[in-house]
């Protein structure tokens, strides 16, 4: 007993010096995300495109099984059943697994292409780097949602209750946070912002140059 009690003393010590040692750069993990929602995911809210995909998509098509059995008039009907929650959560996870997978290099060649020609590929690296961290967030928080729905199957499988209610609401919000950007990004929204931002950089890069300006 005491060489296992020095020895977990030793471990704790060695995980606070680590904790120590790496506070900023988990610190910097916790902004990227905090900016993310900031910058990308709540203004979303405010999109009408954006918000009419997930209504549509998601709510409407994509949750079905939730919202169907609402319509029968039964008496003995089950508004929000553990197992239809699993089935929900599961598919919109799957998906996102899915295009993690196979289209998450999409543009990749093309993006670095441009920031080899633009000279800012240190630039275009560390945005790529912020994007692995936020991904890597997604896991995490995609753990959470797939956890949560496991609980909800084996605790609650065949009736209503506060737990399915948390984790539908966990699924959805996760979701729109998750997909916000992407389908903002296919929907057009933004490129303008983009241009501006290009358009700039050259602008700048010709003022810097002897000769060069407007």
């Amino acid at each position: 007993m005491l060489i296992l009690t020095l020895t977990m003393m030793f471990l704790l010590l060695v995980h606070e010096y680590t904790i120590s040692m790496d506070l900023d750069v988990e610190m910097k993990d916790f902004e990227h995300l905090t900016k993310f929602i900031s910058e990308e995911g709540f203004p979303n809210l405010l999109n009408i495109k954006v918000v009419t995909y997930f209504l549509i998509a998601v709510c409407c098509f994509g949750g079905a099984g939730v919202w169907v059995p609402w319509l029968d008039t039964s008496a003995d009907v089950i508004y929000l059943s553990g197992s239809n929650v699993f089935t929900f959560s599961f598919a919109l996870l799957g998906s996102l697994l899915c295009e993690k997978l196979f289209f998450d290099k999409e543009g990749l060649k093309a993006k670095v292409d441009e920031a080899v020609k633009r000279n800012n590929l240190d630039e275009m690296w560390d945005n790529q780097n912020i994007s692995d961290k936020l991904y890597s967030w997604g896991m995490f928080f995609g753990a959470g949602n797939a956890m949560l729905a496991m609980l909800a199957y084996n605790f609650y499988p065949n009736e209503t209750s506060l737990f399915n209610i948390i984790t539908l609401v966990y699924t959805l919000v996760f979701f729109f946070f998750a997909t916000s950007g992407y389908v903002k990004e296919r929907a057009g929204d933004g490129k303008e912002k983009e241009l501006s931002k290009i358009i700039d950089a050259e602008l700048s890069k010709n003022k810097s140059e002897p000769g060069m300006g407007i």
